[in-house]
Formats: structure tokens, sequence, C-alpha cells
């Protein structure tokens, strides 16, 4: 929930199940961003990485970050209580030296297939279980080594980081702007009375 505390860590979930609060996703303007990734294997640290550099940027009571090391079904529940949610992560495969943001939308897949689970059954589940998901982005970048290596990233997921980081502001920025132009209308300043 965000009234606990703006940032966790995968040790501190907070499930709106445990509070009673049933989310319905209506009027809601947060913005949760997911760093995704083993920081014990080289590059898939990248997404957290990123996450803890987006960590001390921003400043914004309306922003939740959190870092995991995969998805897991409890970020269904999360997902509810947003308006929009950016995942950040290496990948095995994309466009070299690139970083690539997509739209992610829910996909109705039976179950969850190998070791992970697929961002885009999490916001099924988070529609069928609580009424709303959220508009989904992932920004990412192929990764070169996966080996082990303690939040060692090369130089190449060094460059893109930077570019992640930039991107993601860039999101929350257009966020804010479409929020702004909604309520005060199409010149964006408020109306005198």
């Amino acid at each position: 929930m965000f009234d606990d505390h703006r940032v966790e860590s995968a040790s501190g979930v907070s499930s709106p199940s445990a509070t009673g609060h049933q989310p319905t996703g209506e009027g809601l303007s947060r913005t949760l961003i997911v760093g995704i990734g083993n920081t014990l294997r080289g590059d898939d640290a990248l997404g957290r990485i990123a996450a803890g550099r987006l960590r001390q940027l921003i400043d914004d009571n309306d922003v939740r970050i959190l870092d995991r090391c995969l998805p897991t079904p409890e970020l269904a529940a999360e997902f509810s209580e947003v308006a929009r949610v950016i995942f950040l992560d290496a990948s095995v495969d994309g466009p070299a030296d690139q970083v690539v943001t997509r739209r992610v939308e829910a996909t109705n897949t039976p179950e969850a297939t190998g070791h992970r689970l697929d961002v885009g059954t999490l916001l099924c589940w988070s529609e069928q279980l609580y009424g709303h998901a959220p508009q989904a982005y992932a920004i990412t970048f192929r990764g070169r080594s996966f080996d082990f290596n303690d939040c060692c990233l090369t130089s190449e997921a060094e460059s893109a980081l930077e570019q992640i980081v930039q991107q993601t502001l860039r999101l929350l920025g257009s966020a804010s702007r479409s929020a702004l132009e909604r309520d005060c209308g199409d010149h964006g300043s408020r109306k005198k009375s």
C-alpha cells in the first residue's frame, strides 16, 4: 500500500487483502516501477540497479519503486492499486545496443511457464482478481553476460543504465502531463473562477 512506505525492498511486500481493501482502479494516478533481476548474475542486475538510481532521483508520493528477483503472483495485488506500472529488466533477446520500451498487454495464459511468471499473465490476474489492470510498459536492454558476478554490469549494460533511467523519467513525465491536461483542460493551466 502507498500509505506504508513509498519504497520497499523484496522483503517488504504489503497486500491489499491484508487490510481488507478491495481496489477498483478508479481515480488512480499512481505509478509503480518494478526493477527485475538477479543481482548475482551480471547484467541481470540491470533492472534492479536502475530502480535504485530512480529511488535517488524521484521524490514523488505518486511513484512507488520495488525491486524483485522475478515477477511474483503477489504483484497482481500491487497492480490493482496503480494507474500504470513500468518494468525495468535485462533481456536475453532483442536488438543489440538498444534500450527498448514497449507496451505490455494482459495475456490470458492458463498458467505460468518455466521458472518465470509472465508479466502479461500478472496483468490478467490483476484484472480478474481485483477488477483493474494498469497501463504497463517494459523498458529492457539485451544483457551480454549473466554469469555469477555481484552487481557488476558489462560496459554495454552500464551504458544502457542511464538510458533506462532517462526513458523511465520520460514515461513518468508524459504521464504527469496527461494528468495535468485531464485536470486542467487542453491548455495545461487552471481556469480562473
